[in-house]
């Protein structure tokens, strides 16, 4: 029996070496649900515009709702092939019958994992990408729970690890000393759709209403200041939904803040940050490089952003205020902005958009990601 499984792991690495020098597909997994974050979002235009040799497939393992289809439809360009599976079994063995040059994943949860064993025994080259901060803490205090487990053997399974954090490189690279890791070149937005529109007096905070995005604190913060809210006829909303959709609710039920506050749920944010004066990012960790404060900075919105991780290299003086996690700091820098006059206004806005314009522009990404993918 071993002397079968020798042979047998002979002839695969045989063939595969042979095939790798003529293999140009590279395939990119991602689960999809009712919606998209903003790293799904990220990927699916970066592998819709790589160019040749290299050729992109989009594998999508689509939830029990199945509307996959449409939900990536707006993030799908230049005719890039897409495959859509209801289970992770199909997808597997297309994978194997694909048998690609490398596989691309970032979460890395027990879907990845099984999708980079499959592709280690077909000899195809694993890249983790947008591993982020949040865990480096948690490695380094020597705990080892399940998410931890999992995201450790992602990373020793890989071929390539692709770091989304500046703050967070040397760490990996300290924790993981035989693994190859690069830097991500920042993030990137559709310029076309958020553009600087003709704005009306709204304070924005959009995101997943969970833990360490902080929704509470951007509604604690505008209770602070309502009088001025109500004096400068402003109107708040929050964006997005998740666990803490309806204990953030009674939030603004019990600070009285229901005529200042409305809940949109999940937009498209294109509807709304375009005429958004005043954009809130207040994550516990790292705002960078979130993609709706890209697109906020895109759309010329003055941005109130924690200062943590990385977001210093996204939220300058010229269009935005870094504060603290203290809720009557941030109070004050959304109340300091409401009193611009209307000469700054626009200044503010321009200059986001020209920050936006040099920074935050695709091309990089996709060159990025071709030359790691060749």
């Amino acid at each position: 029996m071993l002397n079968v499984f020798y042979f047998y792991n002979k002839l695969i690495n045989f063939m595969s070496g042979y095939f790798n020098k003529k293999r140009k597909k590279v395939v990119f997994c991602t689960y999809v649900t009712t919606f998209l974050g903003g790293a799904e979002r990220r990927f699916l235009r970066i592998f819709s515009n790589i160019p040749q040799p290299v050729q992109p497939i989009i594998f999508i393992l689509q939830d029990k709702n199945k509307v996959a289809k449409e939900v990536i439809a707006p993030y799908i360009s230049n005719g890039v092939e897409v495959r859509i599976f209801s289970n992770l079994f199909t997808l597997l063995l297309n994978l194997i019958l694909v048998s690609p040059l490398w596989v691309c994943g970032f979460r890395p949860g027990w879907r990845l994992m099984m999708v980079f064993i499959v592709a280690k025994l077909i000899n195809t080259k694993r890249l983790l990408s947008a591993v982020d901060t949040k865990y480096i803490a948690r490695l380094n205090s020597g705990k080892n729970d399940i998410s931890l487990r999992k995201l450790k053997f992602c990373i020793n399974i890989s071929s390539v690890v692709d770091v989304l954090y500046p703050s967070a490189l040397n760490e990996y690279k300290r924790l993981f000393p035989r693994k190859s890791f690069l830097l991500t070149p920042g993030s990137f937005t559709d310029l076309d759709i958020f553009q600087v529109g003709k704005k009306e007096k709204w304070i924005v905070f959009a995101s997943t209403l969970t833990m360490g995005k902080n929704p509470d604190l951007f509604i604690k913060a505008i209770q602070l200041i309502k009088d001025s809210i109500v004096e400068f006829n402003y109107k708040c909303f929050i964006c997005g939904d998740g666990v803490l959709y309806e204990e953030m609710r009674s939030l603004v039920r019990e600070l009285e803040c229901e005529d200042i506050i409305s809940f949109t749920g999940r937009v498209e944010l294109q509807n709304i940050l375009p005429e958004t004066e005043i954009f809130c990012s207040l994550q516990d960790i790292n705002n960078y490089p979130s993609q709706a404060l890209i697109e906020a900075i895109a759309s010329g919105c003055y941005c109130v952003a924690t200062d943590c991780g990385d977001t210093s290299r996204l939220v300058k003086s010229e269009f935005g205020k870094l504060v603290s996690s203290n809720i009557q700091e941030i109070a004050m820098a959304v109340n300091e902005a409401m009193r611009f006059d209307d000469v700054k206004k626009e200044a503010i806005a321009n200059r986001a958009r020209l920050f936006a314009e040099s920074c935050c522009t695709i091309e990089k990404s996709v060159s990025y990601f071709s030359s790691i993918l060749r």
